[in-house]
């Protein structure tokens, strides 16, 4: 059960966009939006949905348009390379009317890398980006990614290579996201409750964030013989954390005296 994600506020809010028919066929297994997700929801954001699509020219397009008007950071993965069904780059040029231009630094990284011209025209549409926009540089593998903003929203479009995902997301992306908001990582609070059933536990929270007023995100993971509280700790709610996880955890122990738990704030040790 999660608190607080339908309070999502402009400026904070994000959505995963991942191409690949290769994922939705289960012949490749998606780990990158594990990894986004986690990234994003760990700076402050609030991501609305995810969606895998089909390389589908007309579909990725469409989703893009739809995005722009629902949240502020779009990140796209995947459709980037040099084959065929690599086409992303020409849904981001039909959807914002942007025409392809070519980056001769990614021209000049091809021909360093290949001495074969025939070899580098195989491969000539990973230089194409829409105009307008800036280049996010690959330095583990070779198609670049690309930033743009349209309207109020910021796009961001990376390889979907898991490698190149996460190298370039710490490198590039996240030097942007930072200079645009004003972005302090999250801490967690783990709760580890034991001999109490879910619904029980959130009927605690429940009640004690409605009496005090307080909006939190928190997660309700169900382990092999326990329950596990995770509470995330931002600017605002820091200063009120201990209080709040000792009256959770206090009332738990009022109402199930049989009941136990472990605290851990983040990585700083227990409490």
């Amino acid at each position: 059960m999660e608190q607080g994600e339908q309070d999502g506020e402009r400026g904070r809010t994000a959505r995963i966009i991942i191409v690949g028919s290769e994922l939705l066929r289960g012949i490749v297994r998606d780990v990158n939006l594990y990894y986004i997700s986690s990234e994003l929801t760990s700076l402050g954001f609030h991501v609305d949905r995810a969606l895998i699509l089909h390389d589908k020219l007309e579909d990725i397009a469409n989703e893009l348009l739809q995005a722009i008007k629902a949240v502020d950071v779009v990140i796209v993965t995947g459709g980037l390379g040099p084959t065929r069904d690599d086409i992303t780059r020409y849904a981001v040029s039909q959807a914002f009317k942007l025409p392809l231009i070519v980056s001769h630094k990614t021209l000049e990284k091809l021909r360093s890398i290949y001495n074969d011209e025939k070899e580098v025209e195989k491969r000539m549409k990973m230089c194409y980006i829409p105009k307008n926009a800036l280049i996010l540089e690959n330095k583990v593998g070779v198609a670049p990614g690309f930033y743009l903003k349209i309207d109020s929203s910021h796009i961001f479009v990376l390889p979907g290579v898991p490698r190149e995902v996460k190298e370039m997301f710490a490198s590039q992306v996240l030097p942007i996201l930072r200079n645009l908001y004003n972005l302090e990582r999250i801490e967690y609070v783990k709760i580890k409750f034991f001999s109490i059933r879910e619904k029980n536990l959130e009927d605690v929270i429940l009640k004690l964030l409605e009496e005090h007023g307080i909006k939190l995100y928190y997660k309700i993971l169900i382990k092999a013989d326990h329950l596990e509280l995770n509470i995330a700790i931002d600017n605002v709610l820091a200063p009120k954390i201990e209080d709040i996880v000792h009256s959770i955890v206090r009332e738990v122990k009022n109402r199930y005296p049989k009941a136990e738990c472990v605290l851990d704030f983040g990585a700083g040790g227990g409490i």
